[in-house]
């Protein structure tokens, strides 16, 4: 098993928290915690009753398929591309760096279902009540970087607006913080869902690390 044992004992007595995140089993002993942040859940209205679809997806659909070296769903096409930016080498064996990170998804409800992912179940109410159980994620796992899912929607309409831009690469990245969360650093890169330049966001990320980690 890649995600620890007790991860529904960290998030059961939250308010906000619906749908539990994955936790890998090393994560809060790496030497950098790293929180990549989803955005949304598809399917029938059925699926919130389930705490544990996040870690059936990341757990089963994904690192079940890439460790019995099967193919994985075209769904889970994100968490591949991300594993491979993350990871020290691009490789087949990226996906063991899910041993060290978490993933949680934004929305703490189905957005919608269909094959054109519409978002016809995204109420006001719901992007504020997902916005509070990001701050109760943030106050359990303590991330040392949140990496975003999208940098159109999730980073400048769904977050939180009130931040800081706390460093700059001009034309290449900026980390911020948002007054909301403290002192975290957010990096959100481009949705890593389809055409997504691994390599790109493998240079943006060691760049990252250098500047915050000296690593």
């Amino acid at each position: 098993m890649y995600s620890i044992d007790n991860v529904s004992e960290l998030f059961m007595d939250t308010e906000y928290v619906n749908f539990y995140p994955f936790v890998g089993e090393k994560y809060f002993s790496a030497s950098h915690k790293i929180l990549v942040l989803g955005e949304s859940h598809y399917g029938p209205k059925t699926m919130n009753s389930n705490h544990e679809i996040t870690n059936w997806i990341v757990g089963e659909d994904y690192l079940d398929s890439k460790v019995a070296g099967k193919g994985f769903p075209s769904y889970a096409r994100g968490f591949d591309n991300t594993a491979r930016v993350l990871a020290d080498c691009s490789d087949k064996e990226a996906y063991k760096i899910y041993h060290e990170v978490a993933f949680y998804n934004y929305f703490q409800e189905t957005v919608g279902e269909g094959n054109h992912r519409s978002k016809t179940y995204l109420p006001p109410e719901l992007v504020e009540k997902s916005r509070k159980a990001l701050a109760e994620v943030l106050k359990i796992l303590n991330p040392d970087l949140v990496i975003g899912w999208g940098y159109s929607k999730l980073e400048w309409t769904w977050l939180p607006h009130a931040r800081k831009q706390i460093w700059v690469v001009p034309g290449k990245l900026h980390l911020f913080t948002i007054d909301d969360y403290g002192p975290i650093p957010f990096w959100c890169i481009k949705h890593p869902s389809s055409f997504f330049p691994v390599n790109l966001h493998r240079e943006l990320y060691k760049l990252i690390k250098e500047h915050l980690w000296g690593v």
